[in-house]
């Protein structure tokens, strides 16, 4: 096939044709042109030429030059349809053309395929034609592209929409499943005064909100319970023991140490102090204004270990209990009007006045045992009557000294050596002794000491005897151990025995008893020295507490010696006689003039909260109640007893808050008291033992709630 023919084509400015202008007529002729250069009607005369033309050699005479006309009107009679290129218009005196990109050619598929593009442009003064199809079909197909590409974009668009919807969709179930399940996510909803304004409103997830309890206030975060019996919850306060060796120090906001002394104001269970905050209330002691604002019917109490997780204080709880009869609406709708109004904090008068009553324990004691001292002397066969009318701090009977005999001191790491007086009463710290009368009838010769020591501050009690006895033959050492019920005697003995002389034997003894008097029991009971008929000493230790110390003076006629048994007997008749003193020690109080509830549990039971109790102090409590206002022996308030009422008169080993005015090493002034016992037993991790509660009750925190 022979070489493709080039046409090039260059515009004009102006209608000239061969140097002479066309006329009007002329260039409306061209324009008026009947051929549609899109597409063209078939020629057959056109088709041969462009055959002849496509094998032949392109002349100049081939080409017929026509005279320019204005650009604008034959321009857009001409598609080009590729916008990116570039039309150069191009001047030349006797022909019209167009470029692309400073060259141009144009093909003319006269057959298909292959697509052939080879135009024939004849331009003469009564027309000009253009073959265009190839050009037609090359835009179509650019067309087509051009659509493909775009279905193109418009797909991965939409996928890319897809998937970031799919992302939004599963994070919004993310936040909304964490919402449900995270109790922590605080929600705020306005002119809410309490959980239960909330619940009201339709909340019904347990967790941290905002409440405004006061309109001058601004409002705050607290806890609520939201499912609970209805819920509506509100958590007002926490009462959290941050160091239960320390006593009332600036931690301990729920208790107050106090005494005559001080004019006494308002404890925190009476006033309307703030402090803590909610997500901290298992570690430190929290109180919000709720507490004396709202008016509430019950109170709902939970037990809650410390350092719990927002999340999960209602899981962890050990114990959650409420009240039911509505008693907060006859008390001021909350525990602030409650003691301020009808249950006041206050060491009471009355109380003091049964303090005396403690304080002649000992008289009570010794008028007791005056009455069987005839049948202590029938347990000792041929008794010997010696004389005690002789002074008020020796013996002179010539039958057992040789000078004088039987002076008595007593001896404490707190007051040192005290010289007793025969028929006086002397006080000691924690303490109080009484020696008998110098009445011949009142024989034996016996010593009586009711020791107290509630703080722990005495560790040890000694006695020392001293006598310069007649020389003998025999000295024995006799000790034993008798029980009667809860009650124990423990006695250690030394006589001194000739067959010409009286035996005299010193009897020491203790009695305790643990579950009734709620006795510290002591750890030793030894002779600590002897000088065999000069002197000899008895000591107590392990800081003893609510115990009966005694001593008396037993005799046998010459050459008798006094046996194990017959002090057995002796110790028999004491114990019995002492166990029939009812509430000796003031430990039993059925006339507490405080508020018992009874509660319903929704965690635990009765059975897990005489579980939690000290086994000593069991008999004195019965679970199933809240108790407010438990008086003590000395007339000072505990705020609280959780889960129990008190039938003792030291409710500080079960109750919480309040006043006390002991602050000694096993004082008990503190939120929680005297949990931890009175320092001899061990505090268990788990379980209670003697008078002090379990590690885990002790560092436990107690939430209080109302609706």
């Amino acid at each position: 096939m022979g070489k493709k023919p080039k046409v090039e084509c260059k515009s004009y400015s102006s209608s000239v044709v061969n140097g002479e202008k066309l006329s009007k007529e002329a260039v409306n002729e061209v324009d008026n042109s009947s051929e549609d250069f899109t597409n063209p009607a078939p020629n057959p005369q056109f088709n041969d030429s462009f055959n002849d033309v496509e094998n032949q050699p392109t002349t100049p005479e081939q080409t017929q030059t026509v005279s320019p006309v204005d650009r604008k009107e034959l321009l857009p009679k001409i598609p080009i349809n590729d916008s990116s290129r570039t039309l150069n218009k191009e001047t030349s005196n006797n022909s019209i053309g167009f470029s692309l990109n400073e060259s141009f050619e144009i093909e003319s598929a006269h057959s298909s395929p292959p697509l052939r593009r080879e135009p024939i442009v004849r331009f003469t003064s009564d027309q000009v034609k253009i073959s265009t199809t190839a050009s037609t079909r090359q835009t179509k197909t650019c067309e087509k592209c051009l659509r493909k590409t775009k279905n193109s974009v418009k797909e991965n668009l939409r996928l890319i929409v897809d998937l970031v919807f799919n992302i939004l969709i599963v994070a919004l179930l993310v936040v909304l499943i964490l919402q449900k399940y995270t109790l922590s996510q605080t929600t705020d909803f306005d002119d809410a005064k309490s959980c239960k304004d909330l619940r009201d409103q339709g909340k019904t997830s347990d967790g941290f909100y905002f409440i405004k309890p006061e309109s001058k206030f601004e409002k705050y975060e607290t806890y609520c319970d939201m499912e609970t019996d209805g819920g509506g919850w509100t958590l007002v306060a926490s009462i959290h023991e941050s160091d239960i060796r320390k006593k009332c120090d600036s931690k301990d906001l729920w208790a107050k140490f106090t005494s005559l002394e001080y004019f006494q104001k308002p404890t925190n269970w009476e006033n309307e102090k703030v402090f803590g905050k909610a997500r901290n209330a298992t570690d430190d002691d929290y109180k919000n204004s709720a507490y004396y604002t709202l008016n509430a019917k019950n109170i709902m109490i939970w037990h809650v270990s410390t350092e719990t997780s927002d999340e999960n204080l209602k899981l962890k709880s050990t114990l959650r209990y409420r009240t039911t009869n509505h008693f907060l609406q006859k008390h001021g709708g909350n525990l602030k009007a409650m003691f301020e109004k009808n249950y006041p904090l206050q060491r009471k008068s009355e109380y003091q006045e049964r303090q005396k009553h403690m304080s002649s324990t000992t008289a009570i004691v010794k008028e007791s045992l005056f009455q069987k001292f005839f049948e202590i002397r029938m347990q000792i066969p041929n008794w010997y009557m010696y004389d005690l009318s002789n002074s008020i701090i020796q013996l002179f009977d010539p039958g057992l000294f040789y000078s004088y005999g039987n002076q008595i001191s007593v001896n404490t790491n707190e007051d040192g050596v005290a010289r007793v007086f025969y028929g006086r009463t002397m006080k000691l710290t924690g303490s109080e002794t009484i020696v008998t009368h110098f009445r011949n009838e009142l024989i034996p010769f016996m010593m009586l000491s009711a020791i107290k020591n509630h703080d722990g501050a005495i560790t040890y009690v000694e006695t020392e005897i001293s006598s310069f006895i007649h020389r003998s033959n025999i000295v024995s050492h006799l000790r034993n151990e008798i029980t009667l019920r809860d009650f124990e005697l423990q006695y250690r003995a030394v006589q001194y025995s000739s067959e010409a002389h009286p035996t005299a034997c010193e009897f020491h003894f203790v009695i305790f008893n643990e579950k009734n008097w709620i006795s510290n029991k002591p750890t030793t009971f030894e002779n600590t020295y002897i000088k065999p008929r000069y002197e000899a000493r008895y000591r107590v230790s392990g800081s003893p507490s609510n115990f009966i110390m005694g001593y008396m003076l037993l005799t046998r006629t010459a050459g008798n010696n006094i046996t194990l048994d017959q002090l057995d007997e002796v110790s028999n008749v004491i114990l019995r006689t002492v166990s029939e003193i009812p509430n000796l020690f003031n430990t039993e109080n059925k006339e507490q003039d405080g508020l018992v509830v009874r509660i319903e549990f929704y965690k635990g039971s009765t059975a897990i909260i005489l579980k939690s109790i000290p086994e000593n102090f069991k008999p004195f409590v019965e679970p199933g109640f809240l108790q407010f206002r438990a008086y003590n022996k000395n007339g000072y308030p505990n705020a609280m007893c959780p889960g129990v009422e008190v039938t003792s008169s030291d409710p500080e080993y079960v109750c919480i808050g309040g006043l006390s005015s002991e602050l000694g090493e096993h004082g008990r002034c503190g939120d929680f008291a005297g949990w931890a016992g009175n320092g001899k037993y061990v505090i268990d991790d788990d379980v209670p033992s003697g008078l002090a509660h379990s590690q885990k009750d002790i560092s436990s925190a107690i939430l209080i709630f109302y609706r």
